[in-house]
């Protein structure tokens, strides 16, 4: 078994701004029109000095960052969020 380098890509998105609520099924929604597979881990964060529960989407992908930056974007707008981080590491794996 051979590893090949691929691309990890994760989306940390925050709750609801006004709800507090996380929201994964609106990330959902955007999620399934570029990807067959990623995982969504539950976990808690901060945004500007307040504690909040949030949630990462990691995805393996050879996208294009310009297409990962259009799918940040919709998923700011779907969620309502200010703010989304993208990350982007080079690892390596096998399926």
């Amino acid at each position: 078994m051979e590893l090949k380098q691929m691309q990890k890509v994760s989306f940390y998105i925050g709750s609801n701004n006004t709800t507090k609520q996380k929201e994964p099924e609106k990330a959902f929604l955007v999620l399934n029109s570029f990807f067959s597979d990623y995982t969504i881990l539950n976990t808690i964060g901060a945004w500007q000095g307040l504690q909040e529960e949030s949630f990462i989407i990691e995805v393996i992908t050879d996208k294009t960052e310009e297409e990962l930056l259009s799918i940040r974007d919709q998923l700011k707008t779907a969620l309502a969020q200010e703010s989304v981080l993208l990350t982007c590491e080079t690892i390596k794996g096998s399926f």
